[in-house]
């Protein structure tokens, strides 16, 4: 996926194929399938991590049933090719094929050598959102919001 097909200067066309079953991949199954992109999504863990217990996770896999999309869960990546992610999944080697695009969403880890330069210096500062502790966009949000009602 590009900045251009973020920004729908350009069509895509295909399977996506995304690495992962978390937030950020279902968000961006939703994303994609919103403009007319097949999906698969590939999680390695046998649930999905996105609940459906909140309103945000009932929706997004709602959309994806809704929209034809699929969920394959306990999905073991074993290498991409040219148009195909391999995968192992019940014991069994499968080609996740044709594949136009494969979207890496496999987690993310906060950056945090500036708060120790901040700390150091003695300049007041607040880390919030994924910086904090990954979750969704909606709790970054709120807790952006409280913070900035405290300054």
């Amino acid at each position: 996926m590009n900045q251009y097909l973020l920004m729908g200067r350009t069509d895509s066309q295909g399977l996506a194929v995304i690495l992962s079953g978390g937030l950020v991949g279902m968000e961006t199954a939703d994303f994609l399938m919103s403009r007319g992109i097949e999906v698969t999504v590939l999680e390695l863990l046998d649930q999905s991590p996105v609940g459906r217990k909140d309103a945000h996770g009932w929706w997004l896999h709602r959309c994806l049933r809704k929209s034809g999309g699929r969920l394959i869960l306990g999905a073991r990546v074993t290498r991409v090719e040219l148009e195909a992610v391999v995968i192992e999944h019940e014991g069994q080697e499968q080609r996740v094929e044709p594949a136009s695009m494969v979207v890496v969403a496999l987690g993310s880890a906060p950056v945090t050598s500036l708060t120790e330069i901040l700390k150091e210096l003695g300049v007041e500062y607040y880390v919030v959102g994924d910086a904090k502790k990954p979750r969704n966009m909606l709790e970054a949000v709120h807790e952006g919001h409280k913070v900035r009602l405290s300054i």
